[in-house]
């Protein structure tokens, strides 16, 4: 199996060989076809030209006892030469011509004799008193064609060292550009914030290195939202964790019963803000490991309602009521994990915002727009100058009763992207409250399949 050089250098150079080779193959055979059969006309012209000139002679004014003599004398050149008369009688016969018996047909015609292989034009006079053959050994034909079947092949081998040597040096001087972007590319420093120029390069080379430089930019603003995340979640880590560990040591110290018994309520209270915030962390990487798995097929009125039950017993503990409005069935194409995780943070953020013996509706349908999912609430309400900010990770609105992390709605935000969607937050026909509208299209977008 042919294997080529790993260097693009290399490769190009055996393509280019390759083709070499092929051309010089292809014009080789082409050209020996070509005089082949230009040389098989040249000989025939020369046999009947040879046979009209033997006529010409004026055999004819000879005596059938004289041709011999007569014919002795003809030029015939390189030929071997036959005069039959008209019976069928050999006349005469050059001392290099074969034993080839009369034949009535004029024209060409080719016969093995011995081991030789003859080519011969017969020719009658004008009145039919004799027939002339001029005959050739295919030997002589087959010695030129090689002759100069040779000639061209010593040709090409002496030109195709010179076409090698200028392919090699074109290929070295094509790739040069290619050479010097490899050359900055190692001398590249990533926390330089300079990226390729592009200008100077060639046109082959401006898109690959302008998608270079988006691709660094795209690298350079991941890696910055990554260091804001883990610096914003280590921050929130640390608040609850450091209230335990003082409730816990006062629980721990104190002799004072109710004192002992707050501390540990504080404990819980802490540890469950620790919880809740470690599972939205689990819920971010599960959504951005969504990204990269295909989309499928599933129920979004079953997972709703799956959804909502589960739920069901944290807003009674409110005596909340919590509704869905929802087909019996409706197909979605997407991530259903992504879904459910969005669904749940609007419900979970409704249940903690809105005061006891709140409504909280769900609605579900399916319109031209896409699929929506409605959630709506008669709690206090975002002000509009806040709900872009909202959807930041992290960003808490200042007052709020409930202490939350931060992370519910751009964990929606983020879900609801994921399918080509959007999201938006306005208030209720009923004020006070929050009407979160999510649109999911029925063709999602930038989901792989």
């Amino acid at each position: 199996m042919l294997r080529f050089p790993r260097s693009l250098g290399g490769r190009l150079m055996t393509y280019c060989l390759i083709s070499l080779v092929l051309i010089t193959a292809i014009v080789l055979g082409g050209g020996y076809a070509m005089a082949r059969q230009r040389s098989e006309r040249w000989f025939d012209n020369r046999l009947k030209e040879s046979a009209q000139l033997l006529l010409a002679f004026e055999l004819d004014q000879a005596s059938p006892n004289r041709v011999g003599p007569h014919a002795a004398q003809l030029p015939t050149g390189p030929f071997a030469v036959q005069i039959f008369g008209p019976d069928g009688k050999q006349l005469f016969a050059s001392p290099n011509a074969p034993v080839w018996p009369f034949e009535q047909q004029p024209g060409f015609s080719n016969r093995e004799i011995g081991d030789k292989t003859w080519r011969s034009y017969t020719e009658w006079d004008s009145d039919g008193d004799f027939q002339v053959r001029v005959l050739e050994d295919y030997a002589d034909h087959d010695q030129f064609l090689h002759l100069l079947a040779r000639r061209q092949l010593v040709t090409l081998l002496l030109v195709l060292p010179v076409v090698s040597a200028a392919l090699f040096y074109s290929v070295r001087r094509g790739l040069r550009p290619l050479h010097d972007l490899s050359q900055q590319l190692d001398n590249f420093d990533p926390n330089d914030p300079e990226r390729f120029a592009t200008d100077a390069l060639v046109e082959e080379l401006q898109k690959p290195a302008i998608a270079l430089n988006a691709l660094l930019d795209r690298v350079d603003a991941m890696l910055e939202r990554e260091r804001h995340f883990t610096s914003d979640a280590a921050h929130e880590l640390r608040t609850p964790f450091a209230a335990l560990l003082v409730q816990a040591e006062v629980a721990r110290t104190t002799r004072d019963d109710a004192r002992r018994e707050h501390a540990l309520f504080a404990v819980e209270e802490a540890a469950r803000r620790g919880g809740h915030l470690v599972e939205q962390l689990l819920a971010l990487a599960r959504l951005d490991r969504a990204e990269r798995l295909p989309r499928e097929v599933f129920d979004l009125a079953s997972l709703s309602r799956n959804t909502l039950a589960e739920l069901a017993g944290r807003a009674a503990d409110k005596d909340q009521q919590l509704s869905l409005n929802a087909p019996e069935r409706l197909l979605f194409i997407g991530h259903a994990v992504a879904i459910s995780t969005a669904l749940r943070n609007l419900v979970e953020n409704a249940i903690r915002y809105t005061p006891h013996a709140a409504q909280i509706n769900v609605t579900l349908q399916s319109s031209q727009q896409g699929i929506e999912l409605v959630v709506q609430d008669n709690g206090p309400g975002i002000e509009p100058a806040l709900r872009e900010r909202v959807l930041d990770r992290f960003y808490r609105p200042p007052g709020g009763a409930e202490d939350g992390c931060g992370l519910g709605l751009s964990l929606v935000a983020q879900a609801v992207t994921l399918h080509g969607g959007t999201l938006t937050l306005e208030d209720t026909p009923q004020q006070p409250g929050l009407q979160v509208r999510v649109t999911l299209p029925h063709a999602p977008l930038n989901v792989a399949v």
